[in-house]
This record gives C-alpha cells, structure tokens and sequence, in this order.
C-alpha cells in the first residue's frame, strides 16, 4: 500500500469504510444497534483475527492533514486526523490478502458497544487461532490486557523484535477474546495525542507494524486460548502484576488500591474508574487527561 493511500484513509467517512469492506469476497454483515459489524472469515485453517474500529472521537468532523516527512498531523486546531482508529483500519486493507480473518466494529470509542454487541451475539461464527487488533498508540507496544497467556506474551516478543509488553486501558479486544477464548494483543500502529487536535501518525512506525506482521502471518499460526490474567486488575497484560498496596477509602467504590494507580471521575462518561498513574485516558470512553479529574482533587 502506497503511502498516499494510508493517508486518505484519515479523511474517508465511516460509511464509505464499511462499505468498502462489505464488499470483499467472504465479507458478512453482522448488525448491531450502534451501526454494522463486518466479519471477513479467512480461508486458512490457522486463520487470525484482525481488528479494528470504524469510529473516531471525531465523528463526521471534515478532516484536514498536514504532512512534513512520514509524519501526518491535522491543519485543523479543532480536529484531529482520526488516526484512532483509521491507521488501524487501513493495516486491515493493507493484510486483507493474507487469508486471515478481519473484523471491524463500530463504537470503540464510546465503551466498545459494537465488539461488545458482536461478543455476545455472534461468537459461534469465530474460530480463529487468536485475536490481534491495531488500535494502540506508539511504534512499538504490545498490550496484552487481562490475558495472562504468558506462551502467547512470549511468542509475539519474538516475533515482534524491538517491541515490548505495555501498559493499555482497553480496547475492543477486552470483550472479544475472553467470549471468543483466544488469546489477544493490541499492537501500536504508529498515532500519538489521539483524541487532541495534537495527534499525529507516523507512518514509518505504520508500516514497520504492518509488515511485521504480514511476516507473522506468512507462516503457521499456532492457537492460544484465553488465559484470564491472575493479577486481573483490567490495565496490566501478559505475565505483569502489581506490588505495594494500600487499602483505600471503600466509599469511592475502589477497595484495594494499588500504589501505581490513581481513581478519577471523568467529566466525559461521568463515571468513576481507576487508572495507572501513567495512564493518561479514562479506560471507559477513552477521553483523554483534560476530562480526567483525580478523586483526590473533589
């Protein structure tokens, strides 16, 4: 894929992406109430199911880039280019003949409604060997989740070299694979500031993801299942876990509160979550730090 094409992929409305899919060969049309499901089941017998979301925080905003080198930024300081999730989307056109299995779902962005919807209601129609969504931030992260699947953790540091294991909030992953009983990563896919009129996409970073894992899918996929993390606190993936704690206030709903961890209220989906104190976005409508408010603070 050229790199003019991953571009337009920034400024191409929702619609129009759906029904690009919809028209691959294989392609079903899995309804939800917050818009279309489209599932592509792939031709091998060790298929992976690829995920990305449709939506933007920016809706049906117009979308204006700029680009100064592999880097592309908004010329909007009202916007950003909707690279969360659209560089994702574009990485599913990109391996789309891989033979592997793609799926995109709507409404990431307001709490994972459509992969939730999809989890519950069409699990029967998957059966592939493991899940690897492109909607992290970064060139080079692989979050895990509350998948404790340390075999799985293992084999994408392999094959993924110059990658590590991070830290991640959620993403469309956290519902499907524990329905689904296969293992997940979330890999970056090149954005930052997503969110903000600040973000950016890189898209060296973008291609380096992309080919790395058209090599991974080029050979035999093993399956892994599953494994639900024993230190399952929703934030750390893989064989990480969390030391030195404190028991806090149980009247802000938090029990037992990590050292690393702060709870906030987030003014965007007025609720009350917990977050690593790196994490910079509520972990249930993926709002960024300005809407974050540190219990503490009230």
């Amino acid at each position: 894929m050229k790199r003019s094409r991953v571009k337009q992929f920034m400024t191409m409305s929702e619609d129009k992406i759906i029904g690009m899919f919809k028209e691959l060969p294989r392609s079903m049309v899995l309804p939800t109430p917050y818009g279309d499901a489209v599932y592509i089941k792939g031709h091998r017998d060790d298929a992976v199911l690829l995920v990305s979301h449709t939506d933007t925080v920016w809706g049906d905003s117009k979308i204006k880039i700029s680009q100064d080198g592999p880097v592309l930024s908004s010329s909007c300081d009202k916007t950003g280019i909707g690279a969360d999730d659209r560089a994702g989307i574009a990485a599913l056109w990109a391996l789309k003949d891989t033979g592997h299995s793609i799926l995109i779902v709507p409404e990431e962005e307001t709490g994972c409604k459509g992969s939730g919807y999809v989890s519950d209601n069409y699990k029967l129609f998957f059966d592939e060997q493991y899940a690897i969504q492109f909607d992290r931030k970064g060139g080079n992260d692989l979050v895990f989740y509350d998948c404790g699947n340390v075999d799985f953790e293992n084999y994408l540091l392999e094959h993924y070299t110059q990658y590590d294991t991070a830290i991640g909030s959620f993403s469309d992953i956290c519902t499907l694979c524990p329905a689904l009983g296969i293992a997940g990563v979330n890999i970056s896919i090149g954005f930052r500031n997503e969110h903000t009129s600040r973000e950016t996409l890189n898209l060296d970073e973008w291609f380096r993801t992309v080919n790395k894992t058209r090599k991974l899918l080029s050979v035999y996929c093993p399956d892994f299942e599953y494994i639900e993390s024993v230190y399952n606190y929703g934030y750390l993936g893989g064989s990480s876990f969390k030391t030195d704690s404190v028991f806090r206030d149980e009247d802000h709903g938090t029990g037992w509160l990590y050292e690393d961890e702060r709870t906030v209220f987030c003014h965007g989906c007025q609720n009350t979550q917990i977050l690593l104190k790196i994490e910079d976005c509520c972990p249930a409508c993926g709002l960024g730090e300005e809407y974050l408010v540190d219990q503490a603070d009230y």
